[in-house]
């Protein structure tokens, strides 16, 4: 397994993240934010070329970007251009950083819609979403996210099954799985296995009532089991770190230094 981390839990300076993730000796990043955008929204050709000689310059790679493509409301203005303009674009940001995998999401759902019930047109967007991407030897790894449909391990693969395209596969994300009543492992984690592609690593806490984002290992995950369950799947992807608490810098220090301590652990 390869430890990452959403840059711009770091920093929204990429420069600025790289050389922590330096020091950290983390060797890959997931673009998701890039001064105060999510990527690629307002990137123009000079910002691609200062990223890669930047994460060159620190010996970065990058794992994969999270351009949030799709993760608005069906009846939202915004998503014409997510079918259409913002989509390229997202898909030439991936090939341009040389990644072979870009998150996405369902669409948002209403708070009176279930996580099935999605319309047939989103598995048609969806399944023409990998066709492009396939295309372009990418992978879309779709992730649980609590607001939108899909967002129990259950019910994104059956999402997933539906779609029927290779490159259309998982996104893992224990901690958002938390928020849905599904106990992310073994439960939810059975349900997705077969359409592993990615994994985000974040966890939480429940105190009083409220919920409070804490590193790996800290929380109502059970990552010590995920991450052995992970090894003797043989699953050696990306292990992404996102942080989700303040302060940043030292928040994403504390994230990364709780996963290495695991997979230290489990000797992976």
């Amino acid at each position: 397994m390869k430890v990452s981390i959403l840059s711009d839990e770091v920093s929204q300076d990429f420069g600025v993240a790289a050389r922590y993730l330096e020091e950290w000796g983390v060797h890959y990043a997931e673009l998701r934010g890039y001064q105060g955008q999510r990527a690629p929204r307002g990137m123009k050709e000079q910002d691609l070329e200062q990223l890669r000689k930047t994460a060159a310059d620190h010996g970065i790679e990058f794992s994969s970007i999270s351009p949030g493509l799709f993760k608005v409301r069906l009846d939202s203005k915004e998503m014409a251009d997510h079918r259409g303009d913002l989509q390229k674009q997202c898909l030439d940001l991936a090939e341009a950083l040389g990644v072979k995998t870009m998150v996405v999401f369902p669409p948002v759902r209403g708070e009176q819609e279930g996580v099935d019930d999605y319309p047939e047109q989103v598995v048609d967007d969806f399944r023409a979403l990998a066709e492009r991407a396939a295309a372009r030897g990418l992978t879309i790894a779709i992730e649980n996210e609590p607001i939108c449909f899909a967002c129990t391990g259950a019910s994104l693969a059956r999402f997933v099954a539906a779609l029927g395209h290779p490159a259309a596969r998982i996104n893992w994300d224990p901690g958002n799985d938390l928020h849905t009543g599904e106990q992310p492992f073994p439960e939810g984690y059975g349900h997705v296995k077969p359409y592993l592609a990615h994994v985000h690593v974040k966890d939480y806490r429940r105190t009083n009532g409220k919920g409070q984002c804490v590193p790996a290992g800290e929380g109502d995950a059970d990552w010590p089991g995920q991450l052995r369950a992970l090894q003797a799947d043989g699953y050696a992807g990306f292990v992404v770190v996102e942080t989700h608490f303040k302060p940043p810098v030292e928040g994403s220090e504390r994230a990364v230094r709780a996963l290495q301590g695991l997979l230290k652990q489990i000797g992976a």
